[in-house]
């Protein structure tokens, strides 16, 4: 799944470039709130103190509302149901970002290339987060729990009206979207491939390839690892997106250039060297399932209302076509067929 999310990444990355969307002094301004001369600015030292009560609450078996105002008690009460492990999660995320946020932060921003800046988020959030989530997939259900049943007092507090709030949060199908999102951050790259490779790092092997992948790009080298080759494609995609007319064309726009990404016949072997992995396979196998597409395609039925009214829903169907390389691409292109067959032979 993620070897060709990269690529999607990529592409949406591209576009933003190539369109002045991704501006490093606009994302400096976004971050001088927070961060100035390496050190978290005074407002954010102030608000420490105060989301620390909220995210890392003292143990105890009674809630007060006052004390736990942001996320409310039944946010709370899930949370600290779930394994002694798995509670500190969030308190631990954040001590994490407090004591060393500042200085990722202000890494990201000084990095000279994609690859440098990749390596930083990969080290320092990716693959973090899909530890905890492998570790602790019921961190999903307690999350969402957080939102069906908000009783903070955020919008009293803030003198908002919740109306809107709450008829979103009746408008999801939360049992499909908790089904399509451990399949996605809990299960897809958990554990280890046929080869025993430990996916989560894997999958981190995937984002420095498409780190690469986006340099390569931006520097308008005509090589497998970019996107020059298949510029034309990329041009549609980015004004299927920009010029929205429908959903069939933007899918049909991603597709024509995932082909084009995947399936080249000068280029396919180094692409799926670089992206593809017995990790990978599981997790295209894991995703691709009828029942797990069937929730996914139900959460988002029940999310695009929310987003747009008279837009029509993506044909997940066939997008679920590039979670099957082997067959997306064809028989002339055999490399992902030899890739699969390796790993099917380490599982024997």
């Amino acid at each position: 799944m993620k070897s060709v999310v990269a690529l999607l990444l990529c592409c949406l990355a591209l576009q933003a470039s190539m369109q002045d969307m991704f501006n490093m002094e606009d994302i400096e301004e976004g971050f001088s709130w927070m961060v100035e001369d390496g050190e978290f600015t005074p407002l954010m030292q102030g608000l420490f103190p105060m989301l620390e009560m909220q995210i890392c609450p003292v143990e105890s078996s009674e809630c007060n509302a006052m004390e736990n105002w942001i996320f409310g008690c039944n946010c709370r009460s899930a949370f600290r149901a779930l394994s002694d492990e798995c509670k500190r999660k969030p308190c631990e995320a954040f001590k994490a970002f407090r004591d060393n946020g500042a200085e990722t932060i202000s890494s990201l921003l000084s990095s000279q290339s994609t690859q440098e800046a990749m390596e930083i988020l990969v080290e320092s959030l990716i693959k973090p987060f899909a530890r905890s989530m492998c570790q602790c997939p019921k961190l999903i259900d307690a999350t969402m729990t957080c939102f069906q049943k908000y009783d903070g007092l955020y919008f009293e507090m803030a003198e908002m009206d919740r109306t809107m709030f709450d008829a979103a949060i009746s408008q999801i199908d939360w049992t499909s979207l908790k089904k399509a999102a451990k399949v996605f951050m809990a299960e897809a790259w958990c554990g280890e491939g046929a080869d025993g490779a430990d996916c989560v790092d894997e999958m981190g092997k995937a984002y420095h390839v498409m780190a690469q992948f986006i340099d390569n790009t931006m520097a308008g080298e005509d090589v497998c690892m970019s996107g020059v080759r298949f510029a034309g494609k990329m041009t549609r995609y980015m004004q299927a997106i920009t010029d929205f007319t429908s959903m069939d064309n933007f899918v049909d726009a991603y597709l024509d250039m995932e082909k084009a990404a995947m399936c080249d016949s000068e280029c396919a072997e180094e692409v799926a060297r670089g992206f593809y992995s017995c990790c990978a396979k599981s997790a295209m196998e894991t995703v691709s399932k009828k029942s797990n597409q069937k929730a996914l395609i139900r959460a988002v039925k029940s999310i695009m209302p929310l987003i747009s009214e008279d837009q029509a829903m993506p044909n997940i169907k066939k997008l679920m076509k590039v979670m099957n390389p082997e067959k997306f691409c064809g028989k002339k292109i055999d490399v992902y067929k030899r890739m699969n067959d390796e790993c099917e032979a380490m599982e024997a």
